[in-house]
């Protein structure tokens, strides 16, 4: 089977690419071949298609200078026209969408679908329901644009600042008014959770399967990274937290709980906007946090080793989040927040949940983890044997088989 995966990054810089490139490896094994799209960036791992990527775009930028940017920021024409010229080379036989957003933009669904390539999207993120991605604003969980009223991303601000989430929210109007996504044969959920936003959101149940998340780890291994900064001089027992740096994520939440606690010590491998902030929290609360920075993940996988847990906080309704089967790979347990898909994860993990922005009962989670590490071990190890087989390469890999086959013969009996 011929197989384009779209992703508008092709270097892990996140949970969607790192999956991304995890599912490749994992269908490339099965004899599959993987055809590469994306966008072009010096981090970029080697790829035969790359003279097909489009141009590199930043989009960080706000105010007036992300205004301007609006045509290629919601239709990409260039990114329309490379894939064009790729599908002159290659007819796939199916084509797997993931964080296309922006830079490659859904234009390049309607040559895929010109030419009747089917195609399936993982939704990695609510952004089809939410301009801004995450379901949260004004320090909470947030539902006011489901519906299509997107112009409530406005009124709250919740890109960061009103120029940029007047373009977001201009975007989502034009995605649900042209219904660009009605051509998508079939949406993949990594939660259960998700599944269920975007259906009473107006997507058809039948459009849309739950599939487990793949644990990278299952994976072909990928190839060795290239030598980077070595690992932070880390203690010999510490509770972790894994991931971005900002706000829905709650690690200053994370960091009150630290102030209830004595004798722990947190290390932090992520980095965002919140560094800054958190950083003189840590100090002037004096408490005993080593931000380890934007970490390799073979740094990580070390550090898993003398974890007590690894700690997700969020405030937002997380999707699916890798860190959570990563650590119960590397038989650390992990305490989570009962937002999103944190939950139904962590029960197949042995994980604890406590209530989103409670420190007082996060605070007492990590003193338990902390105190009864062995015990917490068994418990997490005995429910990832039970488990892991569910998330693992094999499991993963059939199921999206699976899914690729169906959406050919529906499209073929067209």
């Amino acid at each position: 089977m011929i197989i384009l995966q779209a992703n508008k990054f092709f270097h892990e810089k996140g949970g969607s690419e790192r999956y991304m490139l995890a599912l490749s490896r994992a269908l490339a094994a099965r004899g599959h071949e993987i055809v590469d799209f994306a966008m072009h960036d010096p981090r970029n791992l080697p790829s035969r298609y790359s003279r097909h990527f489009v141009s590199h775009r930043d989009y960080e930028a706000g105010g007036l200078r992300a205004l301007r940017t609006v045509p290629s920021f919601i239709r990409s024409r260039e990114a329309a026209a490379r894939m064009e010229e790729l599908l002159d080379e290659v007819t796939p036989d199916v084509a797997h969408l993931h964080n296309i957003y922006h830079q490659l933009t859904p234009s390049i669904i309607a040559p895929l679908s010109r030419r009747g390539v089917p195609m399936v999207m993982t939704l990695h993120d609510y952004k089809l329901v939410c301009p801004s991605y995450a379901m949260f604003a004004r320090g909470g969980e947030c539902h006011r644009c489901r519906g299509g009223k997107f112009f409530h991303a406005v009124t709250v601000s919740c890109a960061g600042s009103r120029a940029r989430s007047t373009l977001l929210a201009a975007e989502s109007y034009w995605q649900r008014w042209t219904r660009v996504y009605d051509r998508v044969d079939c949406f993949i959920a990594p939660s259960e959770f998700l599944r269920d936003v975007m259906v009473d959101d107006g997507i058809a149940r039948n459009r849309i399967v739950f599939v487990p998340p793949l644990n990278p780890a299952s994976a072909v291994p990928a190839a060795a990274p290239a030598p980077g900064a070595e690992a932070p001089a880390l203690p010999a027992r510490f509770v972790a937290y894994i991931g971005r740096l900002s706000r829905e994520k709650g690690v200053h939440v994370l960091f009150a709980a630290m102030e209830r606690t004595r004798g722990i010590t947190l290390v932090v491998f992520g980095d965002g906007p919140e560094t800054p902030a958190l950083r003189r929290i840590a100090e002037s609360r004096q408490l005993d946090v080593v931000f380890a920075g934007h970490a390799a993940r073979g740094i990580i996988d070390a550090a898993l080793t003398r974890a007590v847990a690894v700690i997700l906080p969020t405030l937002s309704p997380e999707n699916a989040p890798m860190a959570v089967l990563e650590a119960a790979d590397a038989g650390v347990p992990v305490i989570v927040s009962d937002r999103g898909g944190l939950p139904e994860l962590a029960r197949r993990v042995g994980g604890v949940v406590v209530p989103a922005g409670d420190d007082a009962a996060l605070a007492r989670a990590i003193t338990a983890a902390w105190h009864d590490t062995e015990p917490c071990r068994q418990r997490a190890r005995s429910a990832w044997q039970e488990s892991s087989a569910v998330h693992g390469a094999q499991a993963h890999a059939d199921r999206i088989e699976e899914i690729y086959r169906r959406v050919i013969a529906a499209r073929r009996a067209a």
